[in-house]
């Protein structure tokens, strides 16, 4: 038998386990534990366990925490995903709980993972049944009512329905090859940051360790006049005690260490001053880079969003002709 969690436990559980154990049965998480390809650090992001069950999210929201732009995630609300997704309708808007970012998010790491469409995703998660290349195209079956043939109504409607599938694979491999190009890039800055800290790291490490030798070398000097000091001849009668021990170097020789200090920390951090340089400079590229790609990305979905807007009226003025 199943144990009972009363409401004050699942107040204490952490995001990770409320989801575990929310989609413990659901089908689309069960496909995603069940591809070797995923690891559950890609579907307990640190964003996923930010999650909260109190907030409603809008489309913006759910884009930022989903790193996506928003318009994306309403273009797929207009696709079967939305009865899986499950978001509640506000006028013209959507809201998404915490359960429904998350079924978002599952789907989102299956296309990128796995080159699925959201289509796959439902049928292979048995959430759709998979129909017919024949009757998949409402213009088809409108056809098939007459009496032509199977094979004139494919080739009056078939072949643009076709044509229609072959852009939206062309249109997913484009977007998928911006996203690698964008993850790349990424990659890049994250690993030239590294470079930087590490440089950054060492110039701090060499800089402490002159100081050091330069206090010892002082250090040294001065115990050395200290003892000079302790005491000072005095005509044929030996020795007298000074009336003080305190010493201090010469100015020339304590700008002297000084100046020791600063050369050798110069020469010894050039190297990495240079890597961190030049680390930098890459870095204003790439980001220059990444900053178009992400650009080139929001543009296409405005694109797709703008044609699948703009299909319904094309479907209307074919049927009124």
């Amino acid at each position: 038998m199943e144990r009972v969690i009363d409401e004050n436990e699942v107040e204490e559980r952490t995001m990770k386990e409320i989801l575990e154990y929310d989609f413990k049965d659901d089908p689309v998480y069960k496909l995603c534990l069940n591809k070797d390809d995923l690891e559950l650090d890609m579907l307990f992001s640190p964003a996923i366990l930010g999650l909260s069950k109190k907030v409603v999210y809008s489309t913006v929201d759910a884009g930022k925490i989903l790193q996506r732009n928003d318009s994306t995630i309403r273009n797929h609300f207009r696709t079967d995903i939305i009865k899986y997704i499950k978001p509640e309708k506000h006028g013209k808007y959507y809201r998404l709980d915490y359960k429904s970012v998350f079924r978002l998010h599952m789907v989102f790491v299956l296309m990128e993972n796995t080159s699925s469409t959201s289509t796959d995703i439902l049928i292979e998660a048995g959430l759709q049944q998979p129909e017919p290349f024949a009757d998949s195209s409402p213009t088809i079956r409108k056809k098939q009512g007459h009496k032509e043939s199977g094979l004139q109504s494919f080739d009056s409607a078939g072949y643009e329905d076709l044509a229609e599938r072959v852009d939206i694979l062309e249109h997913f491999s484009v977007v998928q090859t911006h996203r690698l190009n964008i993850s790349e890039y990424e990659k890049q800055i994250t690993r030239l940051n590294q470079i930087v800290m590490e440089n950054a790291h060492e110039i701090e490490k060499i800089k402490t360790a002159e100081h050091i030798k330069y206090l010892e070398d002082r250090q040294s000097r001065l115990l050395t006049a200290s003892l000079n000091k302790t005491f000072e001849k005095k005509g044929f009668f030996g020795f007298k005690k000074p009336d003080s021990l305190k010493v201090e170097l010469p100015s020339d020789l304590e700008e002297e260490l000084k100046k020791k200090k600063e050369d050798l920390i110069a020469q010894n951090i050039k190297s990495h001053e240079d890597q961190v340089a030049n680390a930098k400079s890459e870095i204003i590229r790439i980001e220059k880079d990444l900053e178009r790609e992400r650009g080139r990305l929001d543009q296409l979905a405005t694109n797709e969003e703008h044609r699948i807007e703009a299909k319904p009226k094309v479907i209307e003025e074919k049927a009124s002709t």
